[in-house]
C-alpha cells in the first residue's frame, strides 16, 4: 500500500504535480498540485518503435575509436633510451611531469590520447590505433537476450579474446 508523499496519508495515491515535481497524493492533498495521468504506449506502439530502431541502426556506419596499444610502456621506454634521453629530459622536452612518464613507461598509467599523440611524434613511434566500435555481429554473437548487450555479454567477449 503507497502513502501519500504530502501528508503520510496509507492509501490510494495518485501522481500529481506540485510546484514542478512529481509527487504520489492522497485524494485531500491532490487540491495543493495538478493530478496527471500516465499513458504507456500500447504494445503495438513499442513494437513499431523497437523495429523502426533496428532497421536504423543496422544502416549506421560503425564509430572508429581511438585506443592505445597495449605494450605502450614497453614501446615508450624502448624509444626513449634509444634517443639516449633519461625520463626527465623526455618529461621536459612534452611539457609533462617526469612522475607521468614515469608511470606510463612502468605500465601504470595509461597516457590519454593527448599524450600519446606527443609521444608518438617526438619518439616516432605508433601509441595509438584506430578501433572500429560496435561490430554488432560479435556482440549478437554473445548477447543472451534479443535487449542488447550486457556487462556479463562483455566480460565473456573480454575473456574468450584472451
Amino acid at each position: 500500500m503507497a502513502t501519500c508523499e504530502m501528508c503520510g496519508y496509507p492509501g490510494n495515491v495518485q501522481e500529481a504535480i506540485v510546484e514542478g515535481a512529481v509527487l504520489f497524493l492522497c485524494h485531500k492533498c491532490l487540491q495543493y498540485g495538478d493530478a496527471i495521468e500516465l499513458k504507456k504506449p500500447s504494445a503495438s506502439v513499442v513494437e513499431q518503435r523497437l523495429a523502426f530502431m533496428k532497421r536504423t541502426h543496422s544502416y549506421l556506419p560503425s564509430v572508429e575509436e581511438e585506443a592505445i596499444v597495449r605494450d605502450y610502456a614497453h614501446r615508450v621506454k624502448k624509444a626513449r633510451e634509444k634517443l639516449t634521453l633519461s625520463q626527465e629530459q623526455l618529461a621536459h622536452a612534452l611539457a609533462e611531469k617526469g612522475s607521468v612518464l614515469q608511470r606510463i613507461e612502468s605500465g601504470n598509467l595509461e597516457p590519454p590520447i593527448k599524450l600519446a599523440r606527443k609521444l608518438e611524434q617526438y619518439l616516432k613511434i605508433q601509441l595509438v590505433l584506430k578501433v572500429e566500435k560496435g561490430d554488432t555481429e560479435e556482440m549478437q554473437e554473445y548477447s543472451v537476450k534479443e535487449g542488447g548487450v550486457t556487462i556479463g555479454d562483455i566480460i565473456k567477449m573480454k575473456d574468450a579474446k584472451k
